[in-house]
Formats: structure tokens, sequence, C-alpha cells
């Protein structure tokens, strides 16, 4: 994980960093040096800031779970775009490291390892990202459908606002005869 804002350090657990071999260090710094590039704490330090003033809204969780995972995606990418070779060596550092943290007793930094803790559906599809290089996932009709309906609706929908609102202006603002 990265923390501190001014003087970030990467910090790793020892017994974890023990079970890599070279290649997926390698592609464990790499990730960890994308997210100091990205300037990713900063981002985490703007979050929490926000995530303190409106803790109690449901979405902000959900928009900050979305950033983690976005952020640890693009990493992702980038260390399968620096390293082709490594894809196999950083796909079982990650499965290291989501098993590490799953042994009661580990100790473990736990706010910055929060990609070990995520749904294995997330994680599966992390892995399958990193092995395959596929970093957009598939259209679904479904989804395609959906979005079409709702750019359709947007359509017929906004002008009507648009001419009522500018019918309530004329409404209240008749033009003036000179």
């Amino acid at each position: 994980m990265v923390c501190g804002g001014l003087n970030p350090k990467i910090i790793l657990p020892e017994a974890l960093w023990l079970t890599l071999d070279l290649d997926a260090r390698r592609a464990v710094l790499t990730h960890e040096l994308a997210h100091l590039r990205r300037r990713d704490q900063w981002v985490r330090l703007m979050e929490l800031a926000v995530g303190v003033l409106y803790w109690w809204h449901p979405v902000l969780w959900a928009v900050r779970r979305r950033i983690r995972e976005e952020a640890d995606l693009c990493c992702d990418a980038w260390v399968t775009t620096l390293f082709p070779g490594l894809r196999r060596s950083y796909a079982e550092a990650l499965l290291r490291t989501r098993c590490y943290l799953s042994i009661p007793g580990a100790v473990a930094p736990v706010a910055g390892l929060g990609m070990a803790l995520a749904r294995s559906r997330r994680f599966s599809r992390r892995l399958t990202m990193v092995m395959t290089g596929q970093t957009r996932p598939k259209t679904s009709p479904l989804g395609l459908a959906l979005a079409l309906a709702v750019g359709t609706a947007a359509l017929v929908i906004v002008p009507s606002i648009a001419h009522a609102t500018l019918a309530k202006k004329t409404e209240l603002c008749p033009p003036q005869s000179a």
C-alpha cells in the first residue's frame, strides 16, 4: 500500500513479501509505483475528507469503493502494459495477497490492502483482466438497451421541459409593445 501525502511510502507486509518471487515483486512494486505516479494518495485524502463530511450518504460509500477499484484497475493495466510477460506472476501475487489476508492473525495494514478483500466476482474480473489484457468489459445487450432507452427518453423529455420553462417565462414577462 501507499501511505503518506507529502512524503509517501510503500508498505508491504514482510511475511507476504518473502513469499513472492522476483517477477511477482517487480509487478507488485510497479503497481504501487503506478499509484504514486497517478497521485492516488491525494485522491484518497480528498475522498476521506468528503467521507468525513458526508459519512451518512449511501451514494458516497459506493462512489468511494468505485474510485478505489478503478485506481487498482488502472495500476493493474499499467503493470501489464509495461511487463506483459509478468501477467502470470502478477496474478499469482494478487492471489497470494488475498490468501495472506484471509489467514487468521495475519498482520496487514487493513486500510491499504482493500483490493484483496474485494468480493469474489470483482476479484475474479480483476484477475481475468490481468491475464487477458482486456481492460474493458464486454457490452451486454441489456446494458446497451438501457443506454438507448435513457438516451431516447432524454431526447423527448429535455425539449419539453425547456419548452415549459420558456412558456412560464413568457407568461410572467409578456412582451412589451413600444
